[in-house]
């Protein structure tokens, strides 16, 4: 039942996001490199920079489109795909949007406004525990990288 209020409630978040206008240079258009530091970084070419520890960098992957790129746990990923549910371990989201239509979605954080693109950008943590629970090693694994995203969400800039 959980899997299925978490799908409902991530096709919630793709409705919000689409019915907001997003501009036509994506999300999707973006590079991750080491920085000096130990740290990654993902860069999207439309304005933004996500900086990870290497742990989050290891254990996760990235699913982008025009006007959303979602941060996903791999193993919880990879568990729920084999038994055919797609977009399970979700831990964050961040889209962009050229209105405020996103403001009263649930776990949302406003992350700013890029004045040259003309966009507001957010983030948009699951309802849902989005975990691969079945597993005891895999769940403890989410439960380390969801103990961070908070930070991780703080600690994305705006580039343009």
């Amino acid at each position: 039942m959980k899997r299925v209020a978490m799908v409902l409630a991530m096709l919630a978040l793709w409705v919000a996001v689409f019915a907001t206008g997003a501009s036509a240079a994506g999300l999707e258009d973006f590079n991750d490199y080491m920085n000096e530091d130990g740290s990654y970084s993902y860069y999207f070419m439309q304005g933004m920079k996500v900086t990870l520890s290497e742990e989050w960098y290891q254990n996760t992957f990235v699913k982008a489109d025009t006007a959303s790129v979602t941060f996903y746990h791999r193993a919880s990923y990879d568990r729920y795909a084999a038994e055919g549910m797609e977009d399970g371990g979700a831990l964050f989201t961040v889209a962009c949007s050229v209105n405020t239509s996103f403001e009263d979605l649930e776990e949302m954080t406003y992350i700013g406004f890029d004045e040259k693109e003309m966009l507001n950008y957010y983030a948009v943590k699951p309802t849902d525990y989005p975990a691969y629970a079945a597993d005891a090693a895999t769940k403890a694994e989410y439960d380390a990288l969801w103990a961070d995203v908070d930070a991780v969400i703080a600690g994305i800039t705006l580039t343009n």
